[in-house]
């Protein structure tokens, strides 16, 4: 292997750590509740108590739903959010008549924003005939909109590396 190609390796491995090293953020917990962030939209405006009878599901469905609250708490609603590229709303809605409803709202992508998210891929194929294992990092660092903007390195077992940002779409 040539020096240069081992250069590029090793640029592509310290590239990688740093990654690692500063995108230590906290992970997602799968299979744990925890409270949502109110809307920014209504941050400002004032809460109200209604004694209006409100429609709840019976006692199990704490159970049913593992939720590690008391027992005299009750269950409104319970939703499942489909994954997606945009940021979504969830709002509660409670009817004069008692009777609620949740609501999902997909929002716009934003304008600017800051994005950490990153992938580490192994893929399998051919290259000009031979058959390659190409090891591949990027890392994504400002969205605008639909276009994320980020750094990317790979390399394969033919000797080939490429290091350079990118853009790109995702659906």
């Amino acid at each position: 292997m040539e020096l240069r190609t081992k250069l590029e390796i090793g640029a592509l491995a310290l590239i990688a750590v740093l990654v690692w090293l500063f995108n230590q953020h906290e992970p997602t917990v799968v299979d744990q509740w925890k409270v949502a962030k109110i809307a920014p939209e209504l941050k400002l405006v004032p809460k109200e108590l209604v004694t209006i009878p409100v429609e709840v599901f019976k006692p199990e469905a704490l159970t049913v739903l593992n939720l590690d609250v008391p027992k005299d708490d009750k269950v409104v609603d319970a939703v499942e959010v489909p994954s997606s590229l945009r940021p979504q709303e969830v709002v509660t809605v409670v009817e004069k008549s008692g009777k609620v409803d949740t609501l999902l709202r997909a929002k716009d992508y934003p304008w600017l924003a800051a994005e950490q998210t990153g992938e580490v891929r192994a893929d399998f194929g051919y290259f000009r005939g031979q058959q390659v294992v190409r090891f591949s990092v990027q890392e994504e660092l400002v969205q605008v909109k639909a276009l994320h903007l980020g750094v990317v390195g790979t390399v394969d077992t033919a000797g080939n590396t490429f290091i350079g940002v990118g853009v790109g779409y995702k659906w």
